[in-house]
């Protein structure tokens, strides 16, 4: 369900605001529970989006200490590049705050290469 608002980044969080037509919707993200930030996509068509992912404690008392994941699609953005850019700044802003996710988000695909060559026994 997609509503139109506006994005905004702190230090501290992501938020997103939209009131149409009287309907309000808030969203706050803290960026400490925000496991990825990606481009967003849409089987193989391509996509303006960006997509957080944020790991929600259960609360419930069947399953404590159960985490979930909950993912938004962001997708005001109208060009790739005007994508592109406010993801970069988000990344940034997450990566201040929370900096073991750096190394991991960025040099991820570099990691598994590397552990598959050390794999085949050098």
């Amino acid at each position: 369900r997609g509503s139109s608002g506006r994005l905004y980044a702190s230090s501290n969080s992501l938020c997103f605001y939209s009131n149409l037509f009287g309907f309000e919707r808030c969203v706050h993200i803290k960026l400490v529970d925000v496991v990825k930030m990606e481009e967003g996509a849409r089987g193989g068509a391509i996509d303006v989006s960006a997509k957080v992912t944020e790991k929600e404690g259960d609360k419930s008392a069947t399953s404590p200490g159960k985490t979930t994941l909950k993912h938004y699609f962001f997708r005001g953005f109208v060009t790739i590049m005007e994508r592109d850019d406010a993801l970069k700044d988000m990344k940034e802003l997450w990566h201040r705050k929370v900096p073991d996710f750096r190394e991991k988000d960025t040099n991820k695909k570099q990691q598994q290469e590397k552990d598959e060559h050390d794999e085949g026994g050098l």
